[in-house]
């Protein structure tokens, strides 16, 4: 829709935690990496171990992770998947790995301002520096790096608690609820980013989704949460409409 030129006054995203108004996310960096090995007979001793190797490439995103979030403590680094190998006869000849590196809105205005786009650039070019100098120091990577491909830049963006729409909603909410609104930011993405910052509406989040409970077996959703978050939308979609 925002490619097609569709816009709007302003979006409301239920991807939201414990009723706050979530004025904000960070960005989110997936990368693949694919460590080449050589497959050889295991009883034989021949070939050279990917996995081996893959963990050189693993021990180099430890320390880019300790680096980053001893600068940016809420900018986590997970590996989540590492796998390799056929069978235990068989010398692996591949490994793949694939992270999410989280970064700042900040990171991202320091790349607009550079000259390179809204987007976590100057995080790749430093992963990819890690990443290589680890290599260089091994004869078979320096010769063999790893095959890095930036699957995708999910961005972030950021409005202050003064933004019209979103002290609209806030009102709102003071008269269905009757309790103060609380104001937030979210490191984990969301594509309610793309209306803010691709399009420019303001954006706020808004839902009923447990915080710290999300990508895990017990994530869950409170029914009193959902019916007081669907009183709040109603209430202001009613307004909004008869043009209040």
């Amino acid at each position: 829709c925002l490619d097609a030129g569709y816009t709007g006054d302003g979006a409301i995203f239920v991807d939201g935690n414990d009723l706050t108004l979530t004025l904000g996310c960070g960005g989110c960096l997936t990368a693949d990496l694919t460590v080449t090995g050589k497959e050889g007979h295991a009883a034989r001793g021949t070939g050279v171990s990917a996995i081996d190797k893959g963990f050189l490439v693993k021990h180099a995103i430890d320390a880019f992770k300790r680096e980053r979030e001893a600068e940016h403590p809420d900018c986590r680094v997970n590996l989540g998947i590492f796998h390799s190998g056929v069978h235990a006869a068989v010398v692996p000849g591949s490994a793949y790995m694939s992270l999410n590196i989280v970064y700042e809105v900040a990171e991202a205005e320091q790349a607009e301002a550079d000259g390179h786009g809204w987007g976590g650039k100057p995080v790749r070019d430093r992963f990819e520096q890690v990443i290589r100098a680890a290599e260089a120091e091994d004869e078979w990577l320096g010769e063999h790096p790893s095959a890095l491909v930036w699957v995708k830049d999910l961005i972030p963006f950021d409005q202050p608690d003064a933004d019209p729409w979103a002290q609209r909603l806030a009102g709102v909410f003071r008269e269905v609820l009757g309790e103060e609104p609380v104001f937030s930011r979210m490191m984990a993405w969301s594509d309610s980013a793309f209306a803010k910052a691709l399009a420019g509406i303001p954006t706020v989040l808004f839902g009923p989704a447990t915080g710290g409970e999300a990508h895990g077996p017990a994530e869950h959703i409170e029914i009193e949460q959902m019916v007081r978050c669907t009183q709040v939308l109603a209430a202001f979609l009613g307004q909004v409409l008869a043009g209040r």
